[in-house]
């Protein structure tokens, strides 16, 4: 609705009669040359605060609802008046820019009073057996609804009536499923992803928590979107279900919630939240009655020890300011994509201030501008040393190490910061661009972490991203891969504990920096800042965080 001085009605001289013939007028479902008029008189009059109810307006429910489109929105305002509102750069806003920290627990919470769900259940099971063990708690829980149940087998076949197999490690077997499903007419209002819910550990090698986690949740979505079961529209809830072993983390699955807390800002409507299940837990019934929990809004995460449920929420950090920094003058560390803005940015502030030994990878073949930098790097008595790799390639992270310890005797830290992005919303994405954004981050962080496993290191640091909590712009993949890190790190502290590992494991959800860091569009970043609440991250301000909490 858009208000216009010239049209402006003042109600005051409106009666209570004109008002009367004015709602009578639309009850009788008038439409002559007065109805525009009327129309902007109704207006006015429902923003004055006279209670209008719809009904008696369109009494035969002739009017109809369409959708608006998702984004972009018009960046005008109306009605508010501008300086009544209180700008970032006005005299509150020191106050409201300060660093606040926090870190992810598991909280524990109440279970939720059970409701009522009706309509299409989605089930993508293990076997035969799963698959009962879940119709029967389904159907004990809620009563109106169908279930379609799908199997893992070497191939597609529809095996019964809504029954079906497949194979979860191919692409094909995705399309195959949602053609079928297509061909029966069966639209799910649920999905049900019990792929990873496993009995022994043994189960959860590297490639099948990949192949059938993150892996299995890009295929399925991406068949969803493009064979058009659903639309921009569309009402799902999706739970994607696995076990988890105590004092255990599994990055590769953890990854998940990542990618699903990204699909929102594309699907709106399309809502997902991820359940853990302490393994020997009965813990089916508890999932399915997870399916009446999802809400609007960014997934949640949900985790089931016995009986008792807990969920991922932020708690303020104490005791964030360490006593020193941890960086030793002179150090060695290596700066994975060291020759990003940001790897720039901490091998200045390294070099000036500790005069630290650097081991800068990238992908780049050296050139002029890197001999450059190198050569301003040094002038603070630094040694500098480009090594050109690509850290998810296992020969090429045996090179940077050797390198590191044959020009130096040692290696004091780790600091992580190579990533990349395509910048295309998942929908878009091939296969090739999905796996080359994780890469850096996952395969590139485990190759690292197993190369210096007999390093004496002081810490290993790996840049994530608030994408990881928050979800990205629509992209997935590089919210998952810093999910992944984030979990990985909480894996290597277990490592350290067995004397498997040394130094600190530490992983930081980075907001937005002004200077460095990946960036998408200007108007897309600032909309998202927005609805986060917060600001850009200024260097010296990201740098003086750094000291703070490693």
């Amino acid at each position: 609705i858009i208000d216009s001085k010239e049209n402006q009605l003042h109600i005051n001289e409106i009666s209570k009669q004109e008002i009367d013939e004015i709602i009578q007028y639309f009850s009788n479902n008038n439409i002559d040359n007065n109805y525009l008029h009327n129309l902007e008189k109704i207006k006015h009059i429902y923003l004055s605060g006279f209670p209008i109810s719809y009904n008696n307006l369109f009494p035969n429910n002739n009017a109809t609802t369409i959708s608006l489109p998702l984004y972009p929105f018009e960046k005008s305002k109306f009605w508010i008046e501008q300086e009544k509102i209180i700008s970032r750069d006005s005299e509150l806003s020191p106050k409201l820019h300060r660093p606040l920290y926090y870190e992810m627990v598991w909280q524990h919470t109440q279970k939720n009073i059970q409701q009522e769900i009706k309509g299409n259940i989605l089930l993508l099971a293990n076997d035969e057996f799963q698959v009962t063990e879940f119709q029967k708690s389904l159907n004990q829980t809620y009563n109106d609804i169908t279930i379609c149940c799908v199997v893992k087998n070497n191939r597609f076949h529809k095996m019964d009536t809504n029954m079906f197999s497949f194979n979860p490690s191919e692409k094909n077997g995705y399309r195959e499923l949602i053609h079928g499903l297509k061909k029966d007419n069966f639209i799910p209002n649920y999905i049900i992803h019990a792929l990873n819910i496993k009995k022994i550990i043994n189960e959860f090698d590297t490639n099948k928590a990949y192949n059938e986690g993150l892996l299995s949740i890009f295929y399925l979505m991406q068949e969803i979107i493009h064979s058009e079961l659903i639309n921009a529209n569309s009402r799902i809830k999706m739970i994607f279900a696995y076990t988890y072993f105590a004092n255990t983390a599994l990055p590769y699955l953890e990854s998940v919630a990542g990618f699903t807390k990204s699909i929102p800002y594309l699907f709106p409507y399309f809502q997902c939240s991820t359940v853990q299940l302490l393994k020997d837990s009965s813990g089916i019934p508890n999932i399915v009655k997870e399916l009446a929990n999802i809400t609007v809004g960014i997934g949640s995460e949900v985790r089931y020890s016995a009986d008792n449920r807990y969920i991922k929420s932020f708690k303020p950090l104490q005791n964030i300011f360490s006593s020193s920094s941890g960086i030793k003058n002179k150090g060695v560390y290596i700066i994975t994509g060291g020759m990003g803005g940001l790897g720039i940015i901490f091998a200045e502030y390294l070099t000036q201030k500790y005069k630290a030994n650097l081991i800068i990878t990238g992908r780049k073949e050296k050139n002029q501008a890197i001999l450059s930098k190198i050569s301003q790097l040094e002038q603070y008595g630094s040694q500098i040393i480009y090594v050109q790799g690509d850290v998810s390639k296992r020969n090429d992270v045996d090179t940077i190490i050797h390198t590191a310890l044959k020009e130096f005797g040692s290696i004091n830290g780790i600091f992580h910061l190579a990533a990349s992005t395509t910048q295309k919303y998942i929908t878009d994405k091939t296969d090739k661009e999905f796996k080359n954004t994780l890469d850096a981050k996952m395969t590139g962080t485990v190759l690292l972490d197993e190369k210096t496993s007999d390093v004496a290191l002081d810490f290993f640091i790996v840049f994530s991203s608030i994408s990881s909590i928050f979800g990205d712009f629509g992209e997935c993949d590089y919210a998952a891969g810093n999910r992944f890190l984030d979990s990985y790190m909480e894996y290597r502290i277990q490592l350290v504990g067995e004397k498997k590992r040394s130094g600190k494991s530490i992983s930081i959800n980075w907001p937005l920096w002004q200077d460095g860091g990946l960036h998408v569009d200007k108007e897309l970043e600032k909309e998202h800042l927005d609805k986060l609440g917060l600001n850009y991250l200024d260097t010296k301000t990201g740098l003086t965080i750094f000291e703070n909490i490693h």
